[in-house]
């Protein structure tokens, strides 16, 4: 199964979960704080909508804590295989710092494991959203 008709091409591209075509952020750049939540409502090419009800993304709270949860045990993994000499209050220090500057990236992804969850991949998405459009 080649990886655009997995759920974890959407994940790692941003991808939106339906149809693999459209970007779910409107700046693709996660450090433009002024566009750091700004997504596209609905897919302009399958017509999935981005926003399933009101404060949908509430839930992504969830998927942020699992990836700060599993970014932490991987670098304590790390600390404690090749820095273990080291007094721990480093390893504290680096991964507070990383977690912060890494919030952008954890945020959006975290969206889109959560977008994911409730939506599934769709590889007739397009041809099934261009029967529904009416011919003008």
């Amino acid at each position: 199964m080649p990886l655009k008709q997995t759920k974890l091409y959407g994940i790692i591209f941003d991808k939106c979960p339906r149809c693999h075509a459209t970007d779910l952020f409107i700046d693709p750049n996660p450090y433009h704080f002024q566009n750091l939540t700004k997504m596209h409502q609905k897919c302009n090419t399958c017509g999935c909508n981005f926003e399933k009800e009101t404060w949908f993304f509430y839930g992504a709270m969830y998927a942020s804590y699992g990836l700060n949860v599993v970014w932490g045990l991987l670098l304590f993994a790390l600390y404690y295989l090749f820095f273990w000499q080291l007094p721990l209050h480093y390893f504290i220090i680096v991964l507070t710092l990383t977690i912060v500057l890494l919030f952008p990236v954890i945020l959006r992804k975290s969206r889109v494991l959560w977008l994911n969850v409730f939506e599934k991949y769709d590889k007739n998405a397009i041809e099934k959203n261009n029967l529904l459009k009416p011919n003008l």
